[in-house]
């Protein structure tokens, strides 16, 4: 699973986490629906000079329900 997997790799890296790939984000979005993770989604930026210019998502805690699931 690949939710898990990047649950695994947010376990054992510094917090907050950044979610740099789509693959992530997507896992991260799973995780957070399970209430395994709290992800910092970042607002979308409108405007000029803004085109390709994105705050990360940032994971900034695993959750009880998460570090459950590290164990099971």
């Amino acid at each position: 699973m690949k939710e898990l997997d990047l649950l695994r790799r947010i376990s054992v890296s510094k917090l907050p986490f950044r979610l740099l790939t789509a693959d992530d984000f997507t896992a991260a979005k799973a995780l957070m629906a399970s209430g395994y993770v709290k992800v910092s989604l970042p607002v979308l930026r409108n405007g000029k000079g803004t085109y390709g210019k994105q705050e990360d998502a940032l994971v900034s805690a695993i959750t009880p329900a998460g570090k459950r699931a590290l164990i099971s």
